[in-house]
């Protein structure tokens, strides 16, 4: 695979993250603008756009179901117990962070669903949530000083963007430099295959962007090298 010199990288703009339909009906309504504050009303309505959904005048209208392999059928939102809007596609219910992961994984996901496959950690919604406010304009990704290698194939570079967006949606509740960035979660991250993530972060790691730093239960604990920290 061809390699390419690339001096940085700053993650994609949002409108960019998931990539448009022909009729533009994946991005974010202009009208949406990126907005410093909405009320909540707003503000879920900015996260069901970055999803796909386009809802009618009521929040809780029903729409065409977005769910991986769920053609053909609406669904709809509604309010938790704690006042949290959630989706709810017949028997299927989870919350919208839960959504966007299942779309990432091209599969429905959510954190305790009976099958051990269909499963999604709550430290991992956490990210997949931080990431819809960001691909719907309601926060902003920070900036993570980093050095790249100086040649990466397009693997490498569809990893490393990944990396730097999912640090730069960190919180202070966040207080280490280690993270977690397995195989297949960074597939559904980077919205490439399981095999390009694989080649992507071995690539990474023999060039000293990602260093190993331990383990965490079976998963390997990285962060990113002493001149990318």
């Amino acid at each position: 695979m061809t390699a390419e010199r690339v001096t940085s990288l700053e993650p994609l703009e949002p409108s960019a993250l998931r990539g448009a339909e022909p009729d533009g009906s994946r991005e974010v309504p202009t009208a949406l603008g990126r907005p410093d504050s909405f009320r909540e009303v707003d503000r879920t309505r900015a996260r069901a756009a970055a999803l796909g959904i386009y809802l009618g005048k009521q929040l809780s209208d029903p729409f065409s179901c977005v769910l991986p392999d769920h053609e053909g059928h609406d669904a709809a939102l509604y309010t938790s117990g704690r006042g949290y809007w959630r989706y709810r596609c017949g028997e299927w219910s989870a919350g919208l962070g839960e959504v966007r992961a299942s779309l990432g994984y091209k599969q429905p996901r959510r954190v305790n669903d009976a099958d051990e496959n269909a499963r999604v950690g709550t430290t991992e919604v956490v990210m997949w949530s931080a990431r819809l406010d960001y691909e719907a304009w309601l926060v902003k990704s920070r900036a993570v000083p980093h050095e790249l290698p100086a040649e990466m194939s397009g693997a490498a570079r569809a990893v490393a963007r990944g990396v730097l967006l999912l640090l730069g949606l960190r919180d202070e509740r966040w207080d280490t430099p280690t993270f977690t960035f397995t195989r297949r979660f960074g597939a559904a991250w980077c919205a490439v295959g399981e095999d390009t993530a694989r080649r992507g972060i071995d690539e990474l790691r023999r060039a000293g962007f990602l260093v190993l730093a331990g383990m965490q239960g079976r998963a390997f604990l990285w962060q990113l090298g002493e001149a990318s920290a």
